[in-house]
């Protein structure tokens, strides 16, 4: 097989592996932890941070409200527009994706040694560059 098409293999089971075996409800998790280390922030910037459409973020958004994490009051420079934040719950539930995600971490990568985790970090950040500039496909 091809060295290439090996690798990216790996990288899908990789990437496959730890989406499936993560922390349930990832975007949700991810709102409550950028609100958290962020602060209070409009939709718009929450879409931003996320890298995800207006309306997908809007369902996210509705749930988590609903579950009682997150509060959303109208903007009070722009009336047209939501702020969102987090109630107590919702800190509390931050928290502990923080420690679940530290902690899957760990687990993760206790095969490596410090030497080859940075060497892994800069395979990947390099990457990541790369890829960031080539060309959407069109999937």
């Amino acid at each position: 097989m091809d060295e290439n098409l090996e690798l990216l293999r790996l990288m899908r089971h990789c990437g496959h592996f730890i989406r499936h075996r993560s922390i349930i409800k990832q975007s949700q998790n991810k709102i409550l932890f950028l609100l958290y280390k962020n602060g209070p922030m409009s939709q718009k910037e929450l879409m931003k941070k996320m890298r995800i459409k207006a309306g997908s973020l809007s369902e996210v958004v509705s749930k988590v409200e609903a579950n009682g994490y997150i509060e959303k009051r109208r903007a009070s420079d722009d009336k047209r527009n939501f702020e969102l934040s987090l109630t107590d719950k919702g800190k509390a539930q931050a928290e502990l994706f923080e420690e679940q995600q530290s902690e899957m971490a760990r687990s993760l990568f206790e095969p490596l040694d410090q030497k080859q985790k940075q060497e892994l970090r800069a395979i990947m950040s390099k990457l990541l560059e790369n890829w960031e500039g080539l060309p959407p496909t069109n999937n």
